[in-house]
């Protein structure tokens, strides 16, 4: 933001970013969850350890 802005208007583009963010994370969040079949439950936690459980095939060269 440049000269001329005000504090509310700097406060309003804070929470735009934070909102952009906040979706994001839930978005991300639940394609995760998804992708591995889990329930729309699941923690933080249990999308993590599955993800570190993850086996992919070897790559062909």
């Amino acid at each position: 933001m440049g000269a001329g802005v005000t504090p509310e208007e700097w406060r309003a583009d804070d929470r735009r970013r934070a909102q952009e963010v906040s979706d994001a994370y839930y978005y991300m969040r639940g394609f995760l969850g998804a992708a591995l079949r889990l329930p729309k439950e699941a923690t933080d936690a249990e999308i993590m350890e599955a993800v570190q459980n993850l086996t992919l095939p070897p790559v062909a060269s």
